[in-house]
C-alpha cells in the first residue's frame, strides 16, 4: 500500500453509506474493516488517507467517511445530558453539538474522530429531531444539552 516511489495501482473508496471498496469490490471482512477504520485519518490537505503500518494511501470518500446510524441520549457526570452516536464503523462516541450543521438538503452532519465529517442517516436525524426545540422570539432552533443551549446551525450560518 506504500505510495512512495510508485504510482498507486488501486482505488480504495468509501461510499456515501460508509461502506469500504477496493477496486470496486466491497470489503466485508470484519478484521480488514477494523484495520481500515482505525487507520483512517484526515490529512492537512483535507483529503482522507489510510495508514496501515508504514504505508499511507489516499482514499476516495463519496460524501463522508462515517455515517451516524443512531443517537442515544445519555446522562453525563454532573447532572447534564448529552448524546452518544453510533457510527457506521460500529464505534460510538459523544456527539459534539458545537459541530452539528444541517446542509441545504436538510441533512445533518457533525464532526467525529477529531475532525472528520459524519452524515446522519434519516433514522438518526429523526432520533435527534425529538430534542430540537424552537425559540419563536429569536426564530431559532436549538438543542439543550449539558446545561447549555446549542443552536442548530444551517448551512452557511456558522461564523
Amino acid at each position: 500500500m506504500s505510495t512512495q516511489g510508485t504510482a498507486q495501482q488501486y482505488v480504495i473508496r468509501i461510499d456515501r453509506e460508509g461502506r469500504w471498496f477496493y477496486n470496486g469490490r466491497q470489503i466485508i471482512h470484519p478484521n480488514i474493516l477494523k484495520v481500515f477504520n482505525d487507520g483512517l485519518f484526515l490529512g492537512e490537505d483535507n483529503n482522507h488517507y489510510l495508514r496501515v503500518e508504514d504505508d499511507i494511501a489516499r482514499i476516495e470518500v463519496e460524501d463522508t467517511p462515517f455515517v451516524v446510524r443512531r443517537i442515544v441520549p445519555v446522562e453525563e457526570d454532573g447532572g447534564g445530558s448529552g448524546f452518544l452516536i453510533g457510527l457506521s464503523d460500529g464505534t460510538e462516541e459523544a456527539l459534539d453539538l458545537d459541530t452539528l450543521e444541517i446542509n441545504r438538503n436538510n441533512i445533518p452532519y457533525c464532526r467525529v474522530r477529531g475532525g472528520m465529517n459524519a452524515r446522519f442517516t434519516s433514522q438518526a436525524y429523526y432520533m435527534l429531531a425529538e430534542y430540537i426545540e424552537y425559540d419563536e422570539r429569536d426564530d431559532e432552533y436549538y438543542i439543550r444539552s449539558g446545561g447549555r443551549v446549542h443552536p442548530v446551525i444551517y448551512y452557511g450560518q456558522r461564523q
